[in-house]
């Protein structure tokens, strides 16, 4: 399993990063090389808290979730009620296919008043296999003693030692996605 941000499972053809600046996502290769043992889940919420830092080699803080942008995808599983689903968008309607605003906060994370910079085009129904909705989210916290792996000088843009991929971790967030290998 690889646990990453939705805007990097999710399928770059159903965004804008893949329609404006023609970019591909760790998800979107990975499907390509192996679909039908790939699953790309996406997560969402409308309150509560995430954990990002203000810089690439910033230390982390807790930040709160902003309101739904109205009309984005998380306005809209808001108003579906439910505090907490599941949806398999395997196989998605017209409606999940279409153009919304997705909130893609990240690891790294300045607040500058307005969220506008949160917010990308996506469609949510082709860029994920399922989509995990929680009204409320709390940011992580470290474990009682847990020290932070020492990171390459490289982190977080790549390496060729694997065992540096391996022994890294992210700091979590209310947007953060799995892709599972079958």
């Amino acid at each position: 399993m690889i646990w990453a941000h939705n805007s990097h499972v999710g399928n770059h053809a159903c965004n804008e990063f893949g329609w404006d600046m023609g970019m591909h996502s760790l998800g979107q290769l990975l499907k390509a090389q192996s679909e039908s043992a790939t699953a790309a889940i996406g997560f969402g919420t409308r309150a509560g808290t995430f954990l990002a830092a203000t810089a690439p080699d910033g230390v982390c803080a807790t930040f709160p979730v902003l309101p739904a942008r109205p009309h984005s995808w998380d306005a809209v599983c808001h108003q579906a009620g439910v505090p907490r689903f599941l949806l398999d968008l395997r196989h998605p309607t017209q409606a999940l296919l279409e153009t919304r605003l997705q909130r893609g906060s990240g690891s790294v994370y300045q607040p500058v008043g307005d969220d506008a910079s949160d917010y990308y085009d996506a469609s949510p129904g082709g860029q994920y296999d399922a989509w995990v909705w929680f009204e409320q989210s709390r940011a992580l916290r470290p474990l009682p003693g847990a020290a932070r792996p020492a990171l390459e000088p490289d982190w977080p843009f790549g390496s060729d030692d694997q065992s540096s991929v391996r022994s890294s971790n992210s700091s979590g967030n209310s947007t953060t996605s799995s892709i599972l290998r079958r």
